[in-house]
């Protein structure tokens, strides 16, 4: 009878061949899932000006969509600061990401008067997204409808009156898409007192410690409009041929830390540009007539740099809350679900105390109390934090003291 020899090895091979390929099916599998759980869409828009054609403005449009979705995602505003006659100045801004762009798709794309607008898709890793500790608390941002420095300001505004209304909506604008960032509603308010180097004299920092209170903001934008006169090109018959009239704008920004008293960020915006506009002729700033001109697009512009510059400065600050209520197990602080505090999140306690030079004037005097404080319960705009262990006396909280995130 013949013998009946079936080749074993070949069949082997077959069945580690069919595993490895199965195993290899599993894993991308798994792979797949863990990216779709790391990945996200975020559908934003971006804009350019068309300076030297509209597919370069298309480019730049959609590469300051990726900007800010990736600002969605948390990535860092980066500014380079110097310190120079007592406030803390600003020079260079970068958004520093490690997030990863997987795809991009363009969903919509408006060429007005010389500027490009698109709406973009973007699907980012957020695997690799990195953020200091801090970014994870949202800081309470108050901005101030801009002002004018002075009457003749105010008067080399006309025809365009209202600039400081739309430099406010712009620069706001941008803050709103800073995910780190809790924009409060712009209040148009006039601000009394004056700021000396890095800190506000006694009644500027009652009138932002009011505000603060009020509208429940830490921090406090103000912005004045130092210039924007238009110039003519000069009185000569070729003058008025060859020249075209400019416009200049200059603007300050500076931010409050109203908790401190201080004085964070501070710095002047300027620049000159072509005005087409008639003279005495009343502009529509919101027109695309006004949006598409060079000094319209320049003024955006700077815009979204202050915002950014505000940015900058404000994400990566540790975030202060403030004890508004006490009880027999805990105490309430004015931070909750809205500025991201999560349940386990730890607080230390640093209470104020007032000190008597020897001339008798009173100064506060700031000490961090002992013990660390664990988010309970979560609220809206607050939350109740308990101690972590039996040395933790609550007997020494007091209404007002500052509970600060422990890293």
């Amino acid at each position: 009878m013949p013998s009946i020899i079936f080749d074993t090895r070949r069949d082997h091979e077959g069945l580690g061949l069919m595993f490895n390929k199965i195993k290899i099916s599993v894993l991308s599998i798994m792979a797949a899932i863990s990216f779709n759980a790391q990945a996200a869409w975020h559908t934003v828009q971006g804009n350019a000006p068309i300076l030297d054609s509209v597919a370069k403005a298309r480019d730049d449009a959609v590469n300051d969509a990726i900007r800010s979705a990736r600002l969605e995602a948390g990535a860092l505003v980066s500014t380079q600061q110097e310190f120079q006659g007592g406030t803390l100045l600003n020079s260079d801004t970068t958004v520093k990401s490690d997030v990863p762009v997987r795809k991009v798709i363009v969903v919509a794309e408006q060429k007005t008067r010389g500027r490009v607008s698109v709406t973009v898709k973007v699907l980012l890793d957020e695997s690799h997204a990195g953020s200091c500790a801090a970014s994870a608390v949202k800081k309470s941002v108050l901005p101030i409808t801009f002002g004018y420095a002075d009457q003749t300001a105010y008067q080399g505004s006309a025809g365009i009156d209202t600039i400081n209304r739309e430099l406010t909506l712009a620069v706001t604008r941008r803050l709103a898409s800073i995910p780190s960032l809790l924009l409060r509603s712009a209040t148009n308010v006039s601000l009394h007192g004056a700021a000396s180097g890095s800190a506000p004299d006694q009644e500027l920092q009652a009138n932002l410690e009011a505000l603060a209170k009020q509208h429940q903001a830490q921090y406090i934008v103000t912005g004045s409009i130092n210039s924007a006169a238009a110039a003519d090109a000069g009185e000569g018959v070729f003058d008025k041929i060859f020249y075209q009239r400019t416009r200049s704008l200059s603007f300050t920004v500076t931010v409050y830390d109203s908790n401190e008293g201080s004085v964070l960020f501070s710095r002047n915006y300027d620049m000159v540009s072509d005005w087409p506009f008639k003279q005495g002729e009343f502009l529509d700033l919101r027109s695309e007539r006004f949006k598409g001109s060079a000094f319209g697009q320049r003024m955006a512009s700077l815009a979204q740099q202050a915002g950014d510059d505000i940015a900058g400065v404000l994400q990566c600050r540790m975030p202060e809350a403030t004890v508004i209520d006490i009880d027999d197990d805990g105490f309430i602080i004015d931070l909750g679900e809205e500025s991201g505090i999560r349940q386990g999140m730890k607080f230390s306690l640093v209470q104020t105390s007032e000190g008597y030079t020897p001339q008798g004037d009173s100064f506060d005097i700031e000490d961090r109390a002992r013990g660390i404080y664990v988010v309970k319960q979560v609220y809206r705009g607050s939350s109740k934090l308990s101690g972590t262990d039996l040395n933790d006396n609550l007997l020494n909280v007091r209404i007002n003291d500052k509970a600060i995130l422990v890293r």
